[in-house]
């Protein structure tokens, strides 16, 4: 089961620390990478840039795999659900997250519905609970 890639280009750490987590996270779950690059280090507004993708990613991989959640930069439940209409699964190898249920009402739900990254990129704390218990 293969996994596409998005990294961050303006995230810290550089690309190949990313990819280095990005990979053991996915291996970690049973996965393998299918394609790694740097995209475009934005996904605002509805998230154009992956939602163009996904028809494209549906027919060659599982899921798409992000190094944070910090890297969806408006509203992260918005663009989780476009990936999971799609069918395919979403996971954030920073935080150790494999967002496979998200409905109204769970704990991942509230906080990823108030999620903006320059209100909350030190709540890591916060997802890193969540992972532990998956």
């Amino acid at each position: 089961m293969q996994l596409y890639a998005m990294l961050d280009g303006d995230f810290n750490p550089p690309a190949f620390v990313q990819h280095r987590l990005i990979k053991e996270f996915a291996e970690h779950r049973g996965y393998t990478m299918g394609f790694y690059g740097v995209e475009d280090p934005r996904y605002r507004n509805g998230s154009p840039y992956l939602c163009a993708k996904l028809p494209h990613i549906m027919e060659h991989y599982r899921g798409v795999i992000f190094y944070s959640i910090f890297q969806l930069d408006g509203d992260a439940l918005a663009m989780i659900k476009a990936v999971h209409q799609s069918g395919l699964t979403c996971l954030f190898a920073l935080q150790g997250l494999e967002v496979q249920d998200l409905r109204p009402g769970n704990e991942l739900y509230m906080l990823l519905s108030g999620l903006t990254s320059s209100r909350n990129r030190k709540s890591t704390l916060n997802f890193k609970g969540l992972a532990e218990s998956n």
